[in-house]
């Protein structure tokens, strides 16, 4: 059973076969002794986390340096999460919600907004001390929370991204110190929040603009709304006639004007990928036939075109535990037809098929088997989806294929 204390019968709970690979721990005599230095630093006090810090998309990122970083984040985050009961709410909880909300046909006003680097800018003053308070009865947890965070603030601007104990700690300080405040604002009928990206459905008896003042007044210490049009939006959706979109989480919502029945009104709700995620999809598409283009290896276009399209799951270090992940995974809300679904097949055979296509001339004088033409040409990817089709990648496979994608 797992408990709160710091043993190394404890620690060693959260060991895993995955870690012993991924750090070359080969053999049990290693695994031991990697327990007995992890138990040591905590025991005596002296700073236990080590983080490697990256960049990834223009993004400051860290990762576990060593196998007793990965050990005790795994254990500090269970034990943290376990006290707190504080998770991050499902992402599909929240579009379910929203899309139920949207169709009632009431007055309302519709607001997205989205908190400006949120990990670099958290006060981990003020995060240590919510933390602490949340597991005032265990000593040993708050003095890690607190090495964690030294670490944070001699090493990274706010807290480390990537890292599951730094979402676990965010989650409850703004489940603490902003969630309740704006869910009791006046005129607010609706709020969640995903990590950062916030949706509030309002009334209309206040101005969008009141709205938006209230929860840049009730944000933390440090932390600001980001002011970026593809950041905020607002959707009025005020009389019957009233109709629009806006993006949430990857999707793209579209709701039309007020549908009168004999006994009730309400909204149509449409469900698509959201445009600027078919655009990102597009550009990893052309990536994959330039990457084939300087090494030729068709196996692997062919792989990259099915892990581009398909769902798969992957063991998630982080974590600790196996997460799902891929097109059908990510939107499995759109609705069926789809017309994100559509221009993405459509650009594929364009690609294969249009003579004005930049890389159509380089491709059709490539060693290309039509074999795989007629897959990519032919592939019905509307299907595809919605039958959820699935296939296995391996943890190496999938840093080799995704590699070119990051270029």
């Amino acid at each position: 059973m797992k408990t709160f204390a710091y043993t190394k019968e404890s620690l060693e709970d959260f060991l895993t076969q995955k870690d012993c690979l991924l750090y070359g721990v080969n053999n049990l005599r290693e695994q031991e002794e990697a327990i007995s230095l992890l138990h040591e630093k905590v025991k005596y006090g002296s700073q236990p986390f080590s983080f490697s810090v990256f960049q990834k998309n223009g993004r400051e990122m860290c990762k576990p340096s060593d196998i007793q970083t990965a050990i005790l984040v795994k254990k500090v985050n269970h034990d943290f999460a376990r006290l707190t009961k504080s998770r991050v709410q499902s992402r599909g909880e929240i579009i379910w919600a929203l899309r139920a909300l949207c169709a009632e046909g009431q007055a309302m006003t519709l607001i997205r907004l989205d908190i400006k680097k949120f990990f670099q800018s958290v006060n981990t003053d003020e995060l240590q001390e919510c933390a602490a308070q949340g597991v005032k009865s265990t000593y040993a947890l708050r003095r890690i929370i607190e090495q964690y965070l030294d670490w944070a603030r001699d090493n990274v601007r706010g807290v480390p991204t990537g890292i599951s104990l730094s979402s676990s700690l965010t989650e409850y300080y703004l489940k603490e110190r902003l969630d309740c405040d704006a869910l009791a604002t006046p005129g607010v009928h609706f709020y969640r929040r995903y990590v950062d990206d916030i949706i509030m459905v309002c009334s209309p008896d206040f101005k969008p603009g009141h709205y938006v003042q209230e929860m840049q007044r009730l944000l933390p210490d440090g932390l600001t709304l980001n002011n970026d049009r593809e950041k905020k939006s607002i959707l009025k959706l005020h009389h019957p006639r009233d109709e629009g979109s806006f993006n949430y989480l990857g999707y793209n919502f579209k709701v039309g004007a007020k549908v009168n029945s004999r006994n009730a009104s309400s909204r149509v709700v449409t469900l698509d990928i959201a445009p600027s995620k078919v655009k990102a999809r597009k550009i990893r598409f052309v990536k994959t036939l330039l990457q084939f283009l300087r090494d030729g290896r068709e196996d692997d276009l062919r792989r990259r075109f099915l892990l581009l399209n398909s769902g798969y799951t992957f063991w998630d270090p982080s974590r600790g535990r196996e997460m799902s992940a891929g097109l059908c995974n990510s939107y499995s809300e759109i609705d069926n037809p789809s017309e994100s679904l559509k221009s993405l097949q459509g650009f594929y055979r364009s690609c294969m098929l249009n003579p004005n296509f930049q890389l159509y001339h380089r491709i059709r004088l490539s060693h290309l088997s039509k074999a795989t033409r007629r897959m990519i040409v032919s592939f019905d990817l509307e299907r595809h989806f919605f039958e959820r089709k699935h296939f296995r990648f391996s943890s190496e496979e999938l840093q080799h294929l995704s590699s070119c994608w990051k270029t």
